[in-house]
Order: structure tokens, then C-alpha cells, then sequence
């Protein structure tokens, strides 16, 4: 699952002074890969997995591949999802 939590974490409603909270984000099935804004404008990458399916050197394995495709389409942003290189020294 690829989740995109675009929000704003700043709640602004006229007389009332308001803070937001994450209540819930619920069970895992297999492997999601949230993306979101932080609250200091920042992309921050959120990956959540299936303990009975996943070990963490498998875990590092794909957060180091995602650090490479994100890397690559910085870098060069015409670059099409076919020409990305996935693969770990």
C-alpha cells in the first residue's frame, strides 16, 4: 500500500485554538509506504510492515531502496519510472 497523507497539521478555526492528533492508523497487512508532510514542511517517509511476514534486514533492504529511487528522481526529474535503477550493490 502506497499512502499519501497529504493534510495540514495546523487547523486554523477564528476564536478557537485547536491542536491535531493521529488517533489511529490501524493494522498492517503486508508492507505500507506512507509519505507525508511533516509539520516543519519537511517529506517525511513512514514504512510500516507485517512483523510475520517481514524481518528488519528485510525492512532496511527496502527503505534502502526507496532512499535510492527518491535520490534518482531528485536528481533528474523527467527520469521515467522504467529507467529507475532498483537494484542494491
Amino acid at each position: 500500500v502506497l499512502n499519501i497523507k497529504v493534510f495540514d497539521y495546523q487547523l486554523d478555526i477564528p476564536g478557537v485554538q485547536t491542536q491535531t492528533h493521529t488517533l489511529a492508523t490501524g493494522p498492517v497487512n503486508d508492507l505500507e509506504l506512507a509519505l507525508f508532510p511533516d509539520e516543519h514542511g519537511d517529506l517525511s517517509i513512514e514504512i510500516l510492515a507485517n512483523k510475520q511476514r517481514y524481518d528488519e534486514p528485510t525492512l532496511i533492504q527496502h527503505a534502502e531502496r526507496l532512499k535510492m529511487l527518491i535520490a534518482q528522481f531528485a536528481a533528474d526529474p523527467a527520469l521515467l519510472c522504467g529507467d529507475v535503477d532498483i537494484m542494491l550493490p
